[in-house]
């Protein structure tokens, strides 16, 4: 007697996935190119069905292939679809991520005249404004390996509630007299902003990720227009501040903004999973991974050419006299075209599954950014101009997103063919790796732009950066084409198995249903 085992699933309808919220939503799968095992048979307003039970390739004991095995079809992705409390949540990310990019940059146009007059060297105040990225690049990876025990929105209120009150506090830092008392006092706050930032930005990405499984890079290129536009305001925001209040004024406004969406957090989140199912392993299982590990050099690479700026740009710029105001303005091309460009890039990625051409055209926009902003000493007779520049920058800002958003999808295709599930523990960890690489791109370009410049001059350093990214560009085109290939082989070798010749339905016995 054979028999054939049928598992009954559950079709969502409109109405339960209207009320599927970010804690919720473990169950859905994300279409990614690694093999997975599809649902099997499905109610039906007819009743049961009764299949052949299958394998993990989707074909069946008698060598069928099982149609309901295939990739289902991708849902699209429309804003008035989506329940309201996932709007919620966006919509505290997005504000989250806007606040982000505030507390990064509003100190830029006071913090160092200040520094300065309280004892500060050039040294020091380089190794301030790197701390952040050092503290992100260092406990990223903890707060996503550790999710699982301390649970997302504890981290979350927790990283936020500790970024606005530390702020708050360093506005009193300018109370500190010169010398040892202020510096170390500024050290230990930027340290501490550094790991609410990590907090902030590792958990976020985790919620959306399971809120949104079908749409990671869409949603996440979103919120992105948030974090580019808190870059661009955050320095205008500081200096307005600094000049109506002094020292301590535009840290206490910038403190109380992320307190008040700490309270909106802690009002509006859903709550969080009663179990996080556990993974396979950490993060040295998930660097394993081939493609994680392209992903993270593609990161560190967009980051490394944009950051190589923060240090370097306005030396640069020094040559053509331009006001205060004008110099400021450069400063925001970059940040500007990121947030532009980012929900394109994400729509990319989701829709169009190309994300090693996003990768090429990132790192290619890099190499030739870099190269002509110098101008490089290798383009003989090239004259230094602002519009160059200005063209360099766009490319740069567009560059960072096509680097940076296609990893996300990449990192967990990756961790899904080396077998991590699709939960929101797995996402934590990506996220952690994820800006951990990204702080360490960032930390990385600070310090080449500093002794580039000073050992090279401007012309030689931008040259040395464009190159390490065009050797970058080669080894990923070398990687995502043997993958290609070896994908191909595969294929080819699932589609030349025999199929033996099915046997009636008649002859084959009583059928049992379990």
């Amino acid at each position: 007697m054979t028999k054939v085992r049928t598992e009954k699933t559950h079709l969502i309808g409109k109405d339960e996935e209207a009320q599927s919220s970010f804690y919720l939503n473990k169950n859905l799968t994300l279409n990614f190119d690694a093999p997975t095992k599809q649902a099997s048979d499905r109610n039906t307003s007819n009743g049961d069905q009764v299949t052949e039970p299958t394998t993990e390739d989707g074909v069946s004991e008698n060598g069928h292939k099982d149609e309901k095995s295939q990739e289902e079809p991708r849902q699209e992705f429309k804003l008035r679809d989506v329940p309201r409390k996932s709007l919620i949540v966006l919509a505290l990310v997005a504000l989250g991520n806007f606040l982000l990019g505030i507390e990064f940059y509003f100190i830029l146009p006071f913090y160092p005249q200040v520094g300065k007059s309280k004892g500060m060297s050039d040294t020091v105040l380089g190794f301030l404004f790197c701390v952040v990225h050092l503290t992100v690049f260092i406990t990223s990876p903890v707060f996503g390996n550790y999710m699982e025990k301390l649970g997302p929105r504890f981290i979350y209120v927790t990283g936020l509630s500790v970024g606005g009150i530390v702020t708050i506090l360093f506005g009193l830092v300018g109370m500190c007299d010169p010398g040892a008392s202020f510096i170390a006092t500024s050290f230990v706050c930027r340290f501490l902003v550094g790991v609410a930032i990590s907090a902030f930005v590792t958990v976020s990405f985790a919620i959306l990720t399971n809120e949104f499984p079908h749409h990671v890079s869409r949603v996440f290129g979103m919120t992105e227009v948030a974090n580019g536009f808190g870059f661009m305001a955050g320095p205008a925001l500081g200096g307005g501040l600094y000049e109506a209040g002094g020292f301590g004024l535009p840290f206490y406004v910038v403190g109380a903004l992320v307190i008040f969406n700490t309270i909106l957090l802690v009002i509006f989140m859903p709550p969080p999973l009663s179990k996080i199912a556990k993974r396979p392993g950490g993060i040295a299982t998930l660097v394993k991974s081939p493609i994680v590990l392209i992903s993270m050099l593609n990161i560190m690479t967009g980051t490394i050419g944009v950051a190589f700026l923060e240090s370097t740009l306005t030396f640069h710029l020094s040559q053509f006299d331009l006001s205060t105001g004008l110099v400021g303005l450069m400063f925001t091309i970059v940040p500007f075209v990121y947030g532009c460009t980012s929900p394109l890039v994400g729509y990319v990625a989701d829709t169009m599954n190309i994300q090693h051409i996003q990768f090429y055209s990132g790192t290619i926009c890099t190499f030739i950014g870099n190269l002509l902003i110098g101008p490089s000493y290798l383009l003989v007779g090239m004259p230094s101009k602002i519009w160059v520049v200005a063209i360099c920058l766009i490319l740069l800002g567009y560059s960072f997103g096509a680097c940076n958003i296609p990893s996300l999808k990449c990192m967990m295709t990756g961790a899904v063919e080396i077998g991590f599930p699709n939960n929101l523990n797995t996402y934590g960890l990506i996220s952690g790796v994820f800006y951990s690489s990204m702080c360490f791109g960032g930390l990385i370009g600070n310090i080449l732009g500093g002794v580039l410049v000073d050992n090279l001059g401007y012309a030689r350093a931008t040259t040395v950066i464009s190159f390490l990214v065009l050797a970058v560009t080669v080894i990923s085109f070398t990687f995502f084409t043997i993958r290609n290939h070896i994908k191909k082989r595969e294929e080819q070798k699932t589609d030349q198995v025999p199929k033996k010749t099915p046997v009636p339905w008649e002859k084959r016995g009583s059928v049992v249903i379990y």
